[in-house]
């Protein structure tokens, strides 16, 4: 079974917290916390592009390498 490994910090994104702009490790209580504001959806769904951005490259380069491509009988394992 093939390997690939996403950094975790193809999750570390620029926002503004408290008042300054700052690196800020995107987790699910960040997730939960952006989608309860008023403009959460748009919000989330810019953040869910930047780290597409980061995770396409990636993926793309480890598929180049000899990474059987993704389809949808592929099986994903998280730790």
């Amino acid at each position: 079974m093939a390997k690939l490994v996403i950094p975790l910090t193809a999750f570390i994104l620029p926002m503004k917290k408290q008042g300054k702009m700052r690196l800020v490790k995107m987790t699910l209580n960040n997730w939960i916390m952006i989608h309860g504001m008023r403009a959460g959806r748009m919000i989330a769904n810019k953040r869910k592009h930047q780290i597409q951005a980061k995770i396409i490259p990636l993926v793309d380069q480890r598929i180049v390498e000899g990474l059987d491509p993704i389809g949808k009988h592929t099986k994903f394992h998280f730790e």
